[in-house]
């Protein structure tokens, strides 16, 4: 089975995605991510600062004109001050925007427009990062994407580090949490979560009303439900909100090959 997908240069650059909107922040990063960019995102300025160390700075800044505290604009401004190599798109409402943007900068600013469907927004940034990506994969020519990334949600320690041993040797990369809001938290912080295996019965929010909470917010996380419980009760749980379900007493091969199932076209 496959466990890494192959692009040619793609994977050595580095998007920061920033955007108050989390739906749209979460979804443009995941179309990037999935074509093979290495995507963050941030939501207030300070933190987009913060992904952009000196040793280390994105090659592409994609942010939104109006946003709380710094604008977009002047956002673009401290990112042209402290790396001028790094390639600044701004989203905006309308043309006119755009154009008094560049105006300000006296740096030119690509324009993409706020309505621009994510999967445009990835034909542009990669035809606007052609040539760097020409250059990095004549130095690496094939190397493999980061494996998929799995959140593992479950109250129980012990589980949890099973959970995440066993999906670990199948090349995932396994992000942890021991409750709903943690992991709700994740989502919002970290790279694209590409599935969301949780527990059903847990504290406080359990895994059917997580699960649900993902799908309005991150539709294309694929979803997992797991549980030790009376399978045909957590069976008729996972029904009402259209998840898959496996039960822990299978074993852990049972939960890595469905993991493997809802994961196979992205994998491809």
């Amino acid at each position: 089975m496959t466990k890494t997908r192959r692009y040619h240069g793609r994977h050595s650059i580095s998007i920061l995605v920033v955007d108050d909107d989390d739906a749209f922040r979460y979804l443009v990063a995941y179309h990037l991510h999935r074509g093979g960019f290495r995507a963050l995102h941030a939501k207030p300025t300070a933190e987009a600062r913060q992904l952009s160390p000196e040793d280390h700075p994105q090659d592409l800044l994609l942010t939104d004109f109006h946003l709380p505290e710094m604008n977009g604009l002047e956002l673009a401004q401290w990112f042209q001050l402290h790396f001028p190599a790094t390639k600044l798109v701004l989203i905006c409402a309308s043309a006119t925007e755009a154009a008094a943007a560049t105006g300000a900068t006296g740096h030119h600013l690509c324009f993409i427009s706020q309505t621009t469907p994510p999967d445009e927004v990835l034909a542009a940034v990669d035809a606007l990062l052609a040539p760097l990506r020409a250059r990095r994969a004549a130095a690496i020519p094939d190397a493999a994407v980061p494996p998929l990334t799995v959140l593992v949600v479950d109250d129980d320690d012990a589980m949890l580090i099973l959970q995440k041993r066993f999906l670990e040797k199948q090349g995932y990369r396994v992000l942890l949490a021991a409750d709903g809001p943690s992991a709700q938290k994740m989502a919002q912080t970290h790279v694209p979560i590409d599935l969301l295996m949780t527990d059903f019965k847990m504290p406080g929010m359990d895994g059917v009303q997580l699960a649900r909470w993902f799908q309005t917010h991150f539709p294309q996380t694929k979803r997992l439900l797991i549980s030790s419980g009376d399978p045909e009760f957590i069976g008729e749980a996972a029904g009402t909100a259209d998840l898959p379900y496996v039960s822990k007493m299978a074993g852990f091969d049972a939960m890595v090959k469905m993991v493997g199932e809802l994961l196979a076209a992205e994998k491809e």
